[in-house]
Protein backbone atom coordinates (compact mmCIF):
# COMPACT_ATOMS: atom_id res chain seq x y z
CA UNK A 1 0.00 0.00 0.00
CA UNK A 2 1.21 3.62 -1.03
CA UNK A 3 0.92 5.64 1.96
CA UNK A 4 4.77 7.15 2.11
CA UNK A 5 3.59 10.77 0.98
CA UNK A 6 -0.02 10.70 3.38
CA UNK A 7 3.11 9.58 6.23
CA UNK A 8 5.04 12.67 5.32
CA UNK A 9 2.86 15.10 4.82
CA UNK A 10 1.08 14.31 8.65
CA UNK A 11 4.64 14.46 10.07
CA UNK A 12 5.59 17.94 8.11
CA UNK A 13 2.14 19.33 9.94
CA UNK A 14 2.86 17.92 13.11
CA UNK A 15 6.43 19.09 13.04
CA UNK A 16 5.32 22.59 12.03
CA UNK A 17 8.34 22.90 9.45
CA UNK A 18 9.38 20.81 6.03
CA UNK A 19 13.36 20.90 7.55
CA UNK A 20 11.80 19.31 11.06
CA UNK A 21 10.17 17.33 9.74
CA UNK A 22 13.11 16.36 7.30
CA UNK A 23 15.32 15.29 9.74
CA UNK A 24 12.70 13.55 11.86
CA UNK A 25 12.17 11.55 8.51
CA UNK A 26 16.07 10.97 7.36
CA UNK A 27 15.11 12.65 4.11
CA UNK A 28 16.51 15.57 2.02
CA UNK A 29 14.57 18.98 2.32
CA UNK A 30 13.74 18.99 -1.27
CA UNK A 31 12.89 15.49 -1.60
CA UNK A 32 10.11 15.98 0.82
CA UNK A 33 9.15 19.23 -0.71
CA UNK A 34 8.53 17.27 -4.11
CA UNK A 35 6.64 14.79 -2.22
CA UNK A 36 4.37 17.57 -1.01
CA UNK A 37 3.71 19.20 -4.21
CA UNK A 38 3.06 16.02 -5.86
CA UNK A 39 0.15 15.64 -3.44
CA UNK A 40 -1.15 19.06 -4.26
CA UNK A 41 -1.20 18.61 -7.27
CA UNK A 42 -3.17 14.84 -6.91
CA UNK A 43 -5.82 16.93 -4.87
CA UNK A 44 -5.94 20.22 -7.12
CA UNK A 45 -5.35 21.99 -3.65
CA UNK A 46 -3.00 23.95 -1.77
CA UNK A 47 -2.39 21.96 1.54
CA UNK A 48 0.44 24.14 3.20
CA UNK A 49 1.47 27.48 3.84
CA UNK A 50 4.99 28.75 4.35
CA UNK A 51 6.20 30.83 6.44
CA UNK A 52 9.34 32.51 7.69
CA UNK A 53 8.12 30.35 11.01
CA UNK A 54 7.63 27.10 9.52
CA UNK A 55 4.55 25.84 8.16
CA UNK A 56 0.38 25.32 8.60
CA UNK A 57 -1.84 23.47 7.05
CA UNK A 58 -4.79 25.35 4.67
CA UNK A 59 -8.21 24.43 5.61
CA UNK A 60 -8.01 21.58 2.71
CA UNK A 61 -4.97 20.14 4.32
CA UNK A 62 -6.26 20.06 7.51
CA UNK A 63 -9.44 17.81 6.11
CA UNK A 64 -6.24 15.94 4.46
CA UNK A 65 -4.33 15.98 7.82
CA UNK A 66 -7.55 14.31 9.62
CA UNK A 67 -8.37 11.85 7.29
CA UNK A 68 -4.52 10.80 6.55
CA UNK A 69 -4.11 9.93 10.24
CA UNK A 70 -7.17 7.87 9.86
CA UNK A 71 -6.04 5.94 6.97
CA UNK A 72 -2.67 5.39 8.58
CA UNK A 73 -4.02 4.00 11.58
CA UNK A 74 -5.99 1.42 9.65
CA UNK A 75 -2.70 0.88 7.81
CA UNK A 76 -0.86 0.01 10.96
CA UNK A 77 -3.35 -2.05 12.17
CA UNK A 78 -4.22 -4.13 9.25
CA UNK A 79 -0.59 -5.05 9.46
CA UNK A 80 -0.68 -6.16 12.87
CA UNK A 81 -3.63 -8.00 12.64
CA UNK A 82 -2.44 -9.87 9.51
CA UNK A 83 0.93 -10.28 10.40
CA UNK A 84 0.03 -11.76 13.78
CA UNK A 85 -2.33 -14.62 11.82
CA UNK A 86 -5.05 -16.53 13.80
CA UNK A 87 -3.15 -16.75 17.01
CA UNK A 88 -6.14 -15.09 18.42
CA UNK A 89 -7.48 -11.49 19.24
CA UNK A 90 -4.69 -9.52 17.58
CA UNK A 91 -4.58 -5.68 16.05
CA UNK A 92 -4.31 -2.28 17.23
CA UNK A 93 -6.35 -0.52 19.52
CA UNK A 94 -6.35 3.26 20.41
CA UNK A 95 -7.69 4.24 23.35
CA UNK A 96 -7.56 8.34 24.48
CA UNK A 97 -7.28 8.89 27.98
CA UNK A 98 -8.66 12.70 28.90
CA UNK A 99 -6.83 15.31 30.46
CA UNK A 100 -7.30 16.23 34.30
CA UNK A 101 -8.90 12.68 34.48
CA UNK A 102 -7.53 9.39 36.11
CA UNK A 103 -7.94 8.03 33.45
CA UNK A 104 -4.00 7.26 32.92
CA UNK A 105 -4.21 5.04 36.16
CA UNK A 106 -7.19 3.24 34.94
CA UNK A 107 -5.38 2.67 31.61
CA UNK A 108 -2.62 0.93 33.98
CA UNK A 109 -5.26 -1.82 34.79
CA UNK A 110 -6.26 -2.36 31.56
CA UNK A 111 -2.79 -2.34 30.06
CA UNK A 112 -1.53 -5.42 32.27
CA UNK A 113 -4.50 -7.10 31.45
CA UNK A 114 -4.29 -6.86 27.99
CA UNK A 115 -0.53 -7.89 28.21
CA UNK A 116 -1.72 -11.30 30.27
CA UNK A 117 -4.95 -12.06 28.00
CA UNK A 118 -4.26 -10.68 24.39
CA UNK A 119 -0.58 -10.60 23.98
CA UNK A 120 -1.10 -9.90 20.09
CA UNK A 121 -2.42 -7.09 20.64
CA UNK A 122 -1.05 -3.60 20.70
CA UNK A 123 -2.53 -1.04 22.45
CA UNK A 124 -1.92 2.57 21.68
CA UNK A 125 -2.91 5.58 24.79
CA UNK A 126 -3.69 8.70 23.16
CA UNK A 127 -3.14 12.36 25.73
CA UNK A 128 -2.89 14.72 22.93
CA UNK A 129 -4.30 15.06 19.21
CA UNK A 130 -5.19 17.77 17.03
CA UNK A 131 -8.62 16.92 17.48
CA UNK A 132 -10.72 17.12 20.67
CA UNK A 133 -11.17 12.66 21.57
CA UNK A 134 -14.88 12.93 20.57
CA UNK A 135 -14.62 13.83 17.36
CA UNK A 136 -11.97 11.58 16.76
CA UNK A 137 -13.73 8.75 17.72
CA UNK A 138 -16.29 10.17 14.96
CA UNK A 139 -13.40 10.20 12.60
CA UNK A 140 -11.89 6.82 13.27
CA UNK A 141 -8.87 7.93 14.95
CA UNK A 142 -9.25 6.42 18.16
CA UNK A 143 -10.98 3.14 18.99
CA UNK A 144 -12.81 4.77 22.64
CA UNK A 145 -11.82 7.45 25.01
CA UNK A 146 -12.47 7.98 28.70
CA UNK A 147 -13.12 11.75 29.13
CA UNK A 148 -15.28 14.34 30.34
CA UNK A 149 -19.37 13.62 29.70
CA UNK A 150 -19.72 16.81 27.30
CA UNK A 151 -23.73 15.58 27.49
CA UNK A 152 -25.27 13.79 24.38
CA UNK A 153 -23.26 13.99 21.13
CA UNK A 154 -24.92 11.91 17.80
CA UNK A 155 -23.32 9.17 16.93
CA UNK A 156 -21.26 8.87 19.66
CA UNK A 157 -21.83 6.44 23.13
CA UNK A 158 -21.26 8.38 26.47
CA UNK A 159 -21.18 5.07 29.40
CA UNK A 160 -21.22 7.41 32.98
CA UNK A 161 -18.75 6.34 35.42
CA UNK A 162 -18.69 8.42 37.73
CA UNK A 163 -19.87 12.17 38.88
CA UNK A 164 -17.38 14.09 41.29
CA UNK A 165 -17.83 17.09 43.36
CA UNK A 166 -15.54 19.99 41.68
CA UNK A 167 -12.88 20.97 44.59
CA UNK A 168 -10.39 24.33 44.71
CA UNK A 169 -6.69 23.37 44.91
CA UNK A 170 -3.83 26.07 46.04
CA UNK A 171 -0.85 26.24 47.88
CA UNK A 172 -0.32 26.62 51.59
CA UNK A 173 0.69 29.95 51.34
CA UNK A 174 -1.84 31.36 49.59
CA UNK A 175 -4.87 32.38 52.05
CA UNK A 176 -8.36 31.32 50.46
CA UNK A 177 -10.76 30.98 53.61
CA UNK A 178 -10.50 31.59 57.10
CA UNK A 179 -7.78 29.11 59.41
CA UNK A 180 -10.19 26.54 59.99
CA UNK A 181 -12.11 26.29 57.29
CA UNK A 182 -12.46 22.94 55.79
CA UNK A 183 -14.99 24.27 51.86
CA UNK A 184 -15.05 27.28 50.08
CA UNK A 185 -17.66 29.17 48.66
CA UNK A 186 -18.31 29.80 44.94
CA UNK A 187 -17.92 33.92 45.89
CA UNK A 188 -14.22 32.80 47.55
CA UNK A 189 -13.13 31.40 44.77
CA UNK A 190 -14.22 34.26 42.32
CA UNK A 191 -11.87 36.31 43.98
CA UNK A 192 -8.95 34.32 43.43
CA UNK A 193 -7.04 34.00 39.99
CA UNK A 194 -7.53 30.41 38.46
CA UNK A 195 -5.17 28.51 35.95
CA UNK A 196 -7.69 26.57 34.39
CA UNK A 197 -7.77 24.35 31.03
CA UNK A 198 -8.66 26.56 27.57
CA UNK A 199 -11.97 26.82 27.23
CA UNK A 200 -12.60 23.97 24.84
CA UNK A 201 -12.12 21.32 27.47
CA UNK A 202 -15.38 20.37 29.07
CA UNK A 203 -13.60 20.78 32.59
CA UNK A 204 -13.53 24.59 31.59
CA UNK A 205 -16.78 24.63 30.35
CA UNK A 206 -18.17 23.06 33.14
CA UNK A 207 -16.57 25.75 35.88
CA UNK A 208 -17.85 28.24 33.20
CA UNK A 209 -21.27 27.75 33.61
CA UNK A 210 -21.54 27.10 37.35
CA UNK A 211 -20.08 30.57 37.44
CA UNK A 212 -22.55 32.06 35.11
CA UNK A 213 -25.43 30.82 36.58
CA UNK A 214 -24.11 31.90 39.96
CA UNK A 215 -23.87 35.30 38.75
CA UNK A 216 -20.14 35.46 39.15
CA UNK A 217 -16.96 36.74 37.33
CA UNK A 218 -14.21 34.08 36.62
CA UNK A 219 -10.98 35.41 36.87
CA UNK A 220 -8.72 33.03 35.07
CA UNK A 221 -4.88 34.27 35.19
CA UNK A 222 -4.08 31.54 32.73
CA UNK A 223 -4.68 28.62 30.69
CA UNK A 224 -2.59 25.22 31.19
CA UNK A 225 -3.73 22.24 29.75
CA UNK A 226 -1.01 19.95 30.81
CA UNK A 227 -1.61 18.53 34.26
CA UNK A 228 2.76 19.11 35.17
CA UNK A 229 2.11 22.94 33.83
CA UNK A 230 -0.41 23.34 36.55
CA UNK A 231 1.12 21.71 39.13
CA UNK A 232 4.28 23.71 38.82
CA UNK A 233 2.14 27.36 38.87
CA UNK A 234 0.02 26.19 41.70
CA UNK A 235 2.49 24.87 43.87
CA UNK A 236 4.41 28.49 43.26
CA UNK A 237 1.78 29.76 44.83
CA UNK A 238 0.60 31.81 41.91
CA UNK A 239 -3.10 31.13 41.63
CA UNK A 240 -4.94 28.67 42.27
CA UNK A 241 -7.39 25.77 39.76
CA UNK A 242 -10.26 23.59 40.65
CA UNK A 243 -10.58 20.32 40.00
CA UNK A 244 -12.55 17.35 40.55
CA UNK A 245 -12.09 15.57 43.66
CA UNK A 246 -10.33 12.43 42.49
CA UNK A 247 -8.27 14.29 39.87
CA UNK A 248 -6.99 17.08 42.68
CA UNK A 249 -5.81 14.14 45.38
CA UNK A 250 -3.92 12.36 42.20
CA UNK A 251 -2.37 15.80 41.35
CA UNK A 252 -1.51 17.19 44.68
CA UNK A 253 -0.85 16.04 47.81
CA UNK A 254 -2.95 16.88 51.04
CA UNK A 255 -0.02 17.19 52.99
CA UNK A 256 1.66 19.83 50.60
CA UNK A 257 -1.91 21.34 49.05
CA UNK A 258 -5.01 22.89 50.35
CA UNK A 259 -7.99 20.50 48.69
CA UNK A 260 -11.32 22.50 49.34
CA UNK A 261 -15.02 21.07 48.19
CA UNK A 262 -16.39 24.18 46.79
CA UNK A 263 -20.12 24.96 48.32
CA UNK A 264 -23.08 27.08 47.07
CA UNK A 265 -23.77 26.28 44.72
CA UNK A 266 -21.35 23.09 44.61
CA UNK A 267 -20.35 22.01 40.68
CA UNK A 268 -19.77 18.53 39.43
CA UNK A 269 -18.20 16.50 36.53
CA UNK A 270 -19.08 13.29 35.20
CA UNK A 271 -16.43 11.04 33.91
CA UNK A 272 -17.43 8.36 30.84
CA UNK A 273 -16.42 5.72 28.43
CA UNK A 274 -16.84 7.08 24.78
CA UNK A 275 -17.23 5.12 21.72
CA UNK A 276 -19.06 5.21 18.44
CA UNK A 277 -22.21 4.00 17.69
CA UNK A 278 -21.64 3.78 13.30
CA UNK A 279 -18.34 2.98 13.35
CA UNK A 280 -17.02 -0.50 12.58
CA UNK A 281 -15.23 -1.91 15.70
CA UNK A 282 -12.36 -4.58 15.55
CA UNK A 283 -12.23 -7.89 17.94
CA UNK A 284 -9.10 -5.80 19.01
CA UNK A 285 -11.11 -3.04 19.92
CA UNK A 286 -14.28 -4.91 21.33
CA UNK A 287 -11.85 -7.20 23.41
CA UNK A 288 -10.03 -3.84 25.32
CA UNK A 289 -13.61 -1.85 25.17
CA UNK A 290 -15.03 -4.81 27.59
CA UNK A 291 -12.09 -4.74 29.73
CA UNK A 292 -12.58 -1.19 30.40
CA UNK A 293 -16.06 -1.65 31.38
CA UNK A 294 -15.37 -4.42 33.96
CA UNK A 295 -13.35 -2.15 35.35
CA UNK A 296 -15.91 0.13 35.50
CA UNK A 297 -17.92 -2.15 37.33
CA UNK A 298 -15.35 -3.11 39.24
CA UNK A 299 -14.94 0.36 40.69
CA UNK A 300 -18.42 0.79 41.13
CA UNK A 301 -18.60 -2.28 43.47
CA UNK A 302 -15.80 -1.06 45.51
CA UNK A 303 -17.83 1.97 45.97
CA UNK A 304 -20.91 0.49 47.01
CA UNK A 305 -19.42 -1.96 49.54
CA UNK A 306 -17.75 1.09 51.16
CA UNK A 307 -14.11 0.06 50.24
CA UNK A 308 -11.20 2.65 49.36
CA UNK A 309 -10.58 3.42 45.95
CA UNK A 310 -7.15 3.60 46.19
CA UNK A 311 -5.93 0.62 44.83
CA UNK A 312 -5.67 -0.18 41.38
CA UNK A 313 -8.42 2.14 40.19
CA UNK A 314 -8.86 5.62 42.14
CA UNK A 315 -12.45 7.57 41.83
CA UNK A 316 -12.05 7.44 38.32
CA UNK A 317 -12.42 9.43 35.05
Amino acid sequence: METRKLHYFVQIVDAGSISRAADFLHLAQPALSQHIASLESEFGQRLLVRTRRGVSPTPEGLSLYRYAQGILRLERAAGIEIRKGSGGVSGYVSVGLGSFSCANEFGVVVLRKVQERYPNLVLHYADNLSVIFSQAIKMGLLDAAIIYDPGPIRGLRFEPIRTEDIYLVASPDLRVVEPGATEITLDEVSALELFLPQPQHVLRQIIDRGFQAAGLELAVRAEINPPTGLHQVVKAGLGATCLPKSVAEELFSADEFQILPIVEPAMSATFALCTSVRQPMSDGAAAVIELIRAEIAEARARDMTGDEVTSRLRPTA
